[in-house]
């Protein structure tokens, strides 16, 4: 239920399906390593252009993994993402 909850709230403000994907794993990711990902309400994001959708894939992964991994440990370690 958790799982369906965190896709549906991506996928409501994510339009681009590779981004939504990545999110999504990365929010399950961080909750392995006691890390709360959140998507900030405020976000949105319209489809990309497949060469963006990647190079905008590798920088927020890259951003959300670093932050992950600065959190782990933290009491109640929280990582809030907000995409304009």
């Amino acid at each position: 239920r958790r799982r369906a909850e965190i896709s549906d709230a991506v996928t409501q403000r994510i339009s681009d399906p590779a981004v939504a994907a990545l999110l999504i794993a990365k929010t399950s990711l961080a909750a392995e390593s006691g890390v709360a990902l959140n998507l900030d309400p405020a976000s949105h994001l319209a489809a990309l252009d497949p060469a963006m959708a990647t190079d905008v894939i590798t920088l927020l992964g890259n951003l959300i993994d670093n932050a992950v991994d600065v959190s782990v440990g933290a009491p109640d370690a929280c990582v809030t993402i907000r995409i304009d």
